[in-house]
């Protein structure tokens, strides 16, 4: 286990930024910049400043919810070393998913790395999922795997214990270095692939193999770690991620990317393959600046060579990682046991010739009665939407696009799910009936962009008409290109609409995203699309709850302080958000501080009242009272006001008697 490689910030001080995440006050991203701005000024010589002022200063907390992130880490905290069996020695790191120390299993006197994930960041299903999949886990016992030892829960953390492995992770390594030489990163490709077949072997799939995940220590040794340490996406089903997105952008195979429900060993392969592109050339296969730009370079554009952006890298090297992180899964090594083998025949005999094609689909289910859980690593929390986008952009494994689809066993000859099986596979040359049917519906068709469903139809219909023809085939292409074109409009919707959704937020019109989103139509093909919507305004709405939190907190202590009027104002921003629900919550406050206020302005005046008649007497007092009557006051201080001067003119008439 290793330091966080936010290494130059205090790690106390990272928790608070990490807790106001979790709390849904800020992004990940907001953090992350924060943290960069803080490296890059303590590097140019300014004065340390810790994050909670950072974040202040960006206008992303205010004083008062500072307190309340300081309040919950603190809880956290203090929650987290009570764990029974263990006692805590000190951190190790943070991660996406929750806290590492290195801790003291007391009924063996063992030194063991205890990972801690809060409860209130999971359901209680997926705390159910998560300790079965670790226990899962714990079976697999290899050189090349960190081992699982225990899993467990408390009443606010979910923990799990693991061989303390003194090794650093191979991005920090890389950090240090650059890139990682060829022979290097072919002994560490080995080393992984050993792990995985193992896991293979008991059922098993990663899902997130990458350079934090793979560990090595001062004398060479590979170890693969967070095997177990699953976050469930809370799906029906014997699999906790069937149809959830799992993983880190630079290194998801399509099919992750698509969140497709039979996700197997071929997706690691291909991160795999991802890892050993970077360490060798010090680059990521796919970049862009924003993670749905690089989820969708892996679903659609070329790979380069390895050798093309490091020359001195070998031909053997580019054809094992070009081979590994082909698209269609059906086409890269199969098993890792596979991929060791094709290692081993690059490192005694050069370049492993290509499979050829037709052993290209090979059944991978495991074995009858082995187990099927899924493990994982740690999830980026800030990559949900893009993923959910780039699924709307090029298909998606959910459950309607994947009817029809051949089984992962099945011959390379099965039909296509939009191809009937009497299609011919080459249409005869001359084969032109309906061709002039076809490019008049075609001429039709870019007269009317936004009719693609009916468009779609009459293709279908014409297809039908003429089978066993060139107009099968043609047909067929139309049809893809219009569905492909349907989905590159609803992920441009979505974007927009997200992007207008945050910049709503950010302005605290809170109420305005979250009907915008909620009022995204629901049309066919666009459910992925919808959701991502919905999801934006769970977590606008949520943010809103949080925010109203503390300006109601911050309006208590005002009022508390005496400062009603300030109160009311302070709680009245609420009403600003426009969103009815949190209003209802809040708005009940509005008439306490309002009475406070008139009985402090009455108190008030009636003490001057009454300073006054002691003074200078009840004819004074009098008079004071008529002019505070011609100012403007609160009506209802008014009301007393004259309450109060007919109890001074009756003074002053019993005074006047009695003397």
């Amino acid at each position: 286990m290793t330091n966080s490689p936010e290494k130059k910030t205090d790690k106390e001080d990272l928790s608070l930024g990490r807790t106001a995440v979790a709390m849904g006050l800020i992004t990940p991203e907001q953090l992350k910049k924060c943290v960069q701005t803080e490296q890059k000024s303590r590097k140019q010589g300014g004065q340390p400043r810790r994050i909670d002022d950072l974040l202040v200063e960006a206008g992303l907390l205010n004083s008062a919810q500072v307190e309340m992130v300081r309040g919950e880490a603190a809880r956290r905290a203090q929650a987290a070393k009570r764990i029974a069996g263990y006692e805590l020695v000190s951190e190790i790191g943070r991660g996406g998913m929750g806290m590492v120390y290195k801790a003291r299993q007391l009924s063996l006197d063992r030194l063991v790395a205890l990972k801690l994930i809060p409860k209130s960041d999971l359901s209680q299903k997926n705390t159910a999922l998560l300790i079965s999949e670790a226990q899962a886990a714990a079976r697999l016992n290899h050189e090349n795997i960190v081992q699982a030892i225990d899993a467990g829960e408390t009443d606010t953390h979910v923990f799990f214990t693991m061989e303390l492995f003194e090794g650093r992770n191979l991005l920090e390594i890389l950090k240090e270095k650059g890139r990682i030489a060829e022979p290097l990163v072919i002994e560490i490709g080995l080393s992984v692939a050993k792990a995985l077949e193992h896991a293979h072997a008991n059922g098993m799939v990663h899902r997130d193999v990458k350079p934090e995940n793979i560990l090595m220590d001062r004398e060479g040794k590979i170890k693969l770690t967070d095997m177990g340490l699953a976050r469930s996406a809370g799906v029906e089903g014997e699999d906790a991620h069937a149809g959830a997105i799992v993983g880190t952008p630079y290194y998801l195979s399509p099919e992750q990317i698509r969140a497709q429900a039979d996700v197997d060993i071929r997706a690691d392969i291909y991160s795999l393959g991802a890892t050993l592109y970077f360490l060798a050339t010090g680059t990521h296969a796919f970049d862009a600046p924003s993670p749905v730009l690089v989820l969708k370079k892996h679903l659609s554009e070329s790979l380069e060579a390895p050798s093309k952006r490091r020359p001195d890298l070998s031909e053997g090297f580019d054809r094992i990682i070009i081979k590994s992180m082909q698209k269609d899964r059906d086409m890269r090594q199969q098993t890792p046991a596979e991929f060791k083998e094709e290692i081993s025949e690059y490192l005694k005999k050069g370049p492993p010739q290509a499979r050829p094609a037709a052993q290209k689909s090979r059944r991978l289910s495991p074995k009858s009665g082995q187990s099927k859980a899924v493990i994982a690593g740690g999830i980026t929390a800030a990559i949900a939407v893009a993923a959910v986008l780039a699924a709307v952009l090029f298909g998606g494994g959910g459950k309607d696009e994947d009817k029809g689809k051949p089984a992962q066993g099945s011959s390379s000859k099965a039909p296509r799910p939009d191809r009937p099986e009497d299609e011919p596979d080459q249409p005869p040359a001359d084969a032109t009936p309906g061709l002039d049917e076809f490019k008049a519906l075609k001429a039709w068709a870019d007269e009317r962009p936004g009719e693609i469903d009916e468009v779609v139809k009459r293709l279908e219909d014409l297809r039908k008409k003429y089978p066993n023809s060139r107009i099968v085939t043609l047909c067929r292409d139309e049809i893809a290109a219009l569905n492909e074109k349907k989905r590159i409009a609803a992920a441009n919707e979505i974007s927009s609409l997200l992007e207008k959704s945050e910049r709503l937020a950010s302005e605290k019109k809170f109420g305005e995203a979250i009907e915008i989103l909620r009022g995204f139509p629901e049309r066919p093909g666009n459910s992925q699309a919808r959701k991502a919507a919905s999801d934006a305004a769970e977590r606008i709405l949520r943010v809103a709850e949080s925010e109203a939190a503390a300006l109601a907190a911050r309006a208590d202590a005002l009022s508390s302080e005496g400062k009603h009027a300030e109160a009311m104002e302070t709680l009245k921003a609420i009403q600003s958000f426009s969103v009815p629900s949190i209003w209802d919550r809040y708005k009940g406050r509005i008439e306490a501080y309002s009475e406070a206020v008139f009985s402090s302005a009455h108190l008030e005046i009636h003490s001057a009242i009454l300073n006054e008649a002691s003074a200078r007497g009840l004819d004074a007092a009098a008079a004071f009272v008529t002019a505070k009557l011609d100012e403007n006051l609160d009506p209802n201080v008014k009301d007393m006001l004259r309450e109060d001067s007919v109890n001074v003119d009756w003074a002053r008439g019993v005074s006047h008697r009695l003397k």
